[in-house]
């Protein structure tokens, strides 16, 4: 198992009252029903879940936020399959990170290290209540700031990897992470057109990328603020 997953066996055990043993058992048992979380057939079961339960909760505006914490044990089960995160390098001295819609946070965790603040913002749902736990056990100062969010710390880089998409009017939230970026800094954030599914309310991203006139662009998803 990754880290993500180590660490969610004990929070599970913690959260259940059971053994270690126990929890690491159940967790791989559950990804056994699907040949593991990261697969074509957990990706199925997820799509067919949405379909049943749009009886209850879909992705309109005025339901999103439900919606995302309704799917929030299922979206977290994929989430910590995802590779443990790999320090990116920067060429500025970077004191404040921000990872906008955070889920697990591997690649601003693994950025931060022990050297730079980490700021976590994401909408309130056990996944949250799971990084709150790792932080705690692992002694590390994160600040959690739940969505929405009108003002954010100043920052040296924010992540907003795979999130844009999932936001009605992108472009709003794009402002806010645009005003505590300081120049110079990096923006890490995909970008292109996405398909239309579940939860893609705002697939196409124009709006933003219109928005990013005072940035160029460093690589793949990379994105530099001109001083």
């Amino acid at each position: 198992m990754n880290q993500a997953q180590t660490a969610f066996c004990e929070w599970n055990a913690e959260r259940l009252n059971i053994s270690t043993e126990d929890s690491v058992a159940r967790f791989q048992k559950s990804g056994q029903s699907v040949n593991g979380f990261d697969g074509p057939a957990f990706r199925q079961f997820c799509g067919l879940s949405y379909a049943l339960y749009g009886a209850w909760i879909s992705d309109k505006e005025t339901e999103v936020i439900e919606a995302y914490k309704f799917h929030s044990v299922m979206a977290m089960l994929r989430m910590i399959s995802y590779p443990d995160g790999v320090p990116d390098k920067f060429d500025i001295d970077i004191e404040t990170i921000i990872d906008y819609g955070c889920g697990i946070a591997q690649r601003s965790r693994a950025t931060a290290g022990t050297n730079a603040d980490l700021v976590l913002v994401d909408i309130h749902t056990v996944s949250m209540d799971f990084l709150m736990w790792w932080a705690k056990r692992d002694k590390k100062p994160y600040v959690f700031m739940e969505v929405p969010v009108e003002v954010l710390p100043e920052c040296d880089v924010c992540y907003a990897t795979g999130v844009f998409e999932h936001l009605y009017r992108p472009e709003e939230h794009f402002n806010i992470i645009d005003s505590a970026l300081r120049p110079g800094g990096y923006l890490i954030a995909n970008l292109q057109t996405h398909g239309r599914e579940f939860m893609h309310v705002s697939p196409d991203l124009t709006a933003v990328r219109e928005r990013m006139s005072n940035y160029d662009r460093k690589g793949l998803d990379v994105y530099k603020k001109r001083r």
